[in-house]
């Protein structure tokens, strides 16, 4: 689900909306499905507005496993007193491998939400603002997260006793009233600045608080290593996850299709030939694309991708 931008692309849900008035039976506006159910969600450019007056409303429920992604998304509720449950609900069975990237959460009582028992979910680029309870909540198995930028007079980042968190890069402001971080599980924070901020860490695990505006490296237990060691990362930059971008105007006619070089899907033929045919045409026409309609593909050999060639695309095919 795609839609042009944050801006131009709002779905708004409608004030006093029906089935949205429970907060303790939250209703979501997007809900994927879960478990071994939810597979390559991707969601993109676009702004979910709860309205006014639905304290029940949760903005999206997204559970994704093995790959997909969440980008480029801005969640909000209008209600002046920012009722709402979840603003980004990731809170089920098997929410990762996936990636939530250049998202924004404003209001509710929970920022963002993150549970379950399967590791991988990874957050990067993300904006919570105006929670009513914290900002980000995780519970469950482990999770990273990158350049989190909280506003908040509640907890920024609230970590439950059987979750891990890797906290990277990330600024949070305004926890006057509570703790910026309320640590109960495993937490791995490196250069976490902090502002307005009375207490910046609060680890209840090892009864340690901090006050530090400024957190370099911390590390709630002992690091394991099969060898001598410092103990501690060794503080490597951290690049963006790269963005290959689609074949200039998006036209598709450019697109390498394996079937016209002789790939045959379904059948018991060996399609390596044919396939490493469409790759190489791509590549001498500086075209970046090449996909495989629907099927099953026989392939007995390694395949040589380069050039201009950037996205194989599966729709899905095996």
């Amino acid at each position: 689900m795609q839609g042009q931008s944050r801006d131009k692309t709002i779905l708004r849900l409608k004030d006093h909306a029906p089935g949205f008035d429970n907060p303790e039976k939250t209703t979501h506006m997007i809900r994927t499905k879960q478990g071994n159910m939810a597979f390559v969600y991707r969601f993109a450019n676009f702004t979910l507005d709860t309205g006014r007056s639905n304290p029940g409303a949760s903005g999206i429920f997204y559970i994704s496993c093995n790959h997909g992604t969440l980008g480029d998304v801005r969640v909000i509720t209008s209600d002046p007193a920012h009722v709402g449950v979840r603003g980004i609900d990731c809170d089920g069975d098997n929410p990762g491998l996936s990636l939530v990237r250049n998202a924004e959460v404003v209001g509710f009582d929970f920022g963002i939400y993150y549970g379950g028992y399967i590791p991988g979910m990874v957050f990067e680029h993300v904006v919570v603002k105006d929670q009513r309870q914290a900002g980000f909540r995780c519970r469950g198995n482990g999770v990273v997260i990158r350049d989190l930028c909280s506003s908040n007079t509640v907890t920024a980042l609230k970590i439950e006793k059987d979750a891990t968190v890797t906290l990277l890069d990330s600024v949070l402001s305004g926890s006057l009233s509570s703790p910026a971080i309320r640590n109960e599980g495993q937490l791995l924070a490196r250069n976490v600045q902090f502002h307005d901020c009375r207490v910046t860490l609060d680890d209840l695990r090892n009864k340690r608080q901090l006050t530090d505006g400024h957190i370099k490296e911390y590390a709630s237990a002992k690091a394991v290593s099969l060898f001598p060691s410092t103990g501690r990362t060794l503080n490597l930059p951290i690049e963006d996850t790269p963005t290959v971008p689609w074949d200039a105007g998006g036209n598709f006619a450019n697109w390498v299709n394996v079937v016209k070089f002789g790939a045959r899907p379904n059948s018991k033929k060996d399609d390596t030939d044919a396939i490493q045919a469409a790759i190489d045409f791509a590549r001498s026409n500086i075209q970046s694309t090449v996909y495989f309609p629907v099927g099953r593909y026989r392939v007995s050999r390694p395949l040589e991708i380069g050039g201009s060639v950037r996205h194989l695309v599966g729709f899905p095919s095996t």
